[in-house]
Parts: structure tokens; sequence; C-alpha cells
């Protein structure tokens, strides 16, 4: 299906809209997304903000591991005049 305004043949950028982005004409009632859909977006939005976060916490967890792990003999403070 093609996704652009019947008024201004711009593509329409957002389909949860009920009118174009650009011209503000109503689209056809087939291009939106229905509500089931739009419901399911927010779930795969919601899912996919869970594993990012997931992932963040993770990495912030290995790097106060690594860090805890440092020798601190190793550690050479930089000279200061």
């Amino acid at each position: 299906m093609d996704f652009h305004c019947p008024a201004c043949s711009r593509l329409l950028y957002d389909r949860k809209r009920k009118s174009c982005g650009y011209c503000g004409a109503e689209i056809p009632a087939e291009m939106p997304f229905s509500a089931a859909e739009i419901e399911k977006l927010a779930q795969e939005m919601k899912e996919l903000d869970a594993q990012l976060q997931a992932l963040r916490e993770k990495e912030e967890e290995e790097r106060e591991r690594q860090k805890a792990a440092m020798d601190p003999l190793l550690f050479i403070p930089p000279f200061l005049p």
C-alpha cells in the first residue's frame, strides 16, 4: 500500500495520525494504524525499552565489577606541577 497523502503526495510519517502531518488533510480510513495496531506497537516499544534498560544495567554492573577488580597499585596519578 502507498502511504502518501492524497492531497499533497508527501509520505505519511506518522500513521497513528488521522490527518497529514504536512498539509493537515484527512487521510483515508485504511491508511492510519488501527487501535489494535497502535496498542501492539506500544507494547513492542515497552518490551524494547525494558530490554534496553536491562542491557544498560548489565553494562553498568560490568563497569563497576571492572573498577572494583582494578589493582590500586597499578594506578599512577598524573603528574601535577
